[in-house]
C-alpha cells in the first residue's frame, strides 16, 4: 500500500514533468514554450471519504502555480461496479453512496436525479477564484518554482521527484532576488506542511508598458490539506531585501474573492528589508508582484484598493 506523501510527491513529479515539457516546446529548444493544463480530480471510489475542500483547493492552484493555462474538472458518471470482497477498501464510509462501489463523480448525487452535491458549490466558487486571477495567469509565463518541505515526514517515504532538490527552497538559487526566505507555522499544530512559491514573467515584453520580459510576479500556495474538520491554515511569512532601492515597502495582489488590485503594505523590519505574514487556508493560493509602478497585467486601471 503507498503511503499518502508517495502518491503526493508522484502528484508533484507529474506537475513538473508536464511543466518542463511546456517550457521546451515544440522544438524542444525551450524558444518558444508552449501552454499546457491540467485535469482536475472530481470522482472518487463509490465507497471512500468525500474529497475534502482542502484538497480540491489545491489540486486547482497548485497547477495553476506550475503554468497551467486551463483546468478541466474530469469526473465519471459511472464505472463498472468494484469487486469489494477482491479489493477491500479501509476507508469506507458507509454513509456516502452506500449502494456505490465503482468510480463516481464527487460533484453529483450517483444515482437519478444526480443532484448536486456539497462538493458541486465548493468547485463553483473554487472556479470563480480561479478566473479572477486567471486574466493576469494567461498573460504570464512560468519562470520558476520553489518548495518548502512539509516538517512531518516519515522515514521511509521520502520518495523525491525533484531531480536532486532543485525545487527545494534555496537562498542561492531562487528566482527572484528580492524574496529572501519563506518559513511556515500551521494555526493549532507544531508540524508544518507543504508550501509551494512559483514565479512568472509577462509573455512579452510589450504587454504590461515596462518594455522588458523581466517584470516579477509570484504565486504563493498553501499545500496543507485535511477533513473538513480539520484546520488547514497555515501562516506563510515572506520576507523581503530591496537593496538600495527604497522606492518599494508594499506589494500588489489580484484578489481572488474579487478580481480587484489591492495593496498589501510590507512590515518594515530595517532599512530596505521588509516581511509579510500571509495567512491562507488550505490548498488556496495569491498572486502576487511589486508595487515598483508597473502596472498589474489582466486588470483596466479602475483604482487601487488599499489593505490596512
Amino acid at each position: 500500500t503507498l503511503h499518502y506523501r508517495q502518491i503526493e510527491y508522484g502528484w508533484y513529479a507529474m506537475l513538473i514533468y508536464n511543466r518542463n515539457v511546456a517550457q521546451l516546446g515544440n522544438d524542444r529548444t525551450g524558444s518558444k514554450p508552449v501552454p499546457h493544463g491540467a485535469y482536475i480530480q472530481a470522482f472518487r471510489n463509490g465507497y471512500a471519504h468525500a474529497m475534502p475542500h482542502s484538497r480540491m483547493n489545491y489540486n486547482n492552484f497548485l497547477s495553476l502555480l506550475f503554468g497551467a493555462k486551463y483546468l478541466s474538472t474530469f469526473l465519471y458518471t459511472s464505472w463498472p461496479t468494484w469487486n469489494a470482497e477482491e479489493h477491500p477498501i479501509d476507508n469506507r464510509d458507509p454513509t456516502l453512496d452506500p449502494d456505490a462501489s465503482g468510480l463516481v463523480s464527487t460533484l453529483f448525487d450517483h444515482q437519478y436525479p444526480f443532484a448536486p452535491r456539497e462538493e458541486f458549490y465548493v468547485q463553483k466558487e473554487i472556479n470563480r477564484q480561479v478566473a479572477n486571477i486567471g486574466k493576469a495567469l494567461v498573460r504570464l509565463q512560468t519562470s520558476g518554482v520553489r518548495f518548502i518541505r512539509a516538517t512531518n515526514l516519515e522515514a521511509g517515504v521520502q520518495i523525491d521527484p525533484f531531480a536532486g532538490g532543485m525545487y527545494d527552497w534555496d537562498y542561492g538559487t531562487r528566482p527572484d532576488t528580492h524574496l529572501t526566505d519563506v518559513s511556515v507555522t500551521r494555526t493549532g499544530f507544531s508540524n508544518t506542511q507543504d508550501v509551494w512559491v512559483g514565479w512568472f514573467k509577462p509573455v512579452h515584453h510589450t504587454i504590461d508598458g515596462s518594455g522588458t520580459t523581466n517584470e516579477n510576479y509570484f504565486m504563493v500556495v498553501n499545500g496543507c490539506w485535511d477533513t473538513n474538520e480539520t484546520s488547514t491554515e497555515q501562516t506563510i511569512r515572506l520576507d523581503f531585501d530591496f537593496g538600495e532601492d527604497g522606492s518599494i515597502n508594499s506589494l500588489l495582489r489580484m484578489s481572488r474573492l474579487t478580481g480587484e488590485i489591492e495593496v498589501v503594505p510590507l512590515t518594515l523590519i530595517t532599512g530596505c528589508t521588509y516581511y509579510l505574514d500571509l495567512v491562507l487556508d488550505g490548498g488556496q493560493g495569491d498572486l502576487f508582484k511589486y508595487n515598483n509602478g508597473i502596472s498589474f497585467l489582466g486588470l483596466e486601471k479602475t483604482g487601487l484598493r488599499i489593505l490596512k
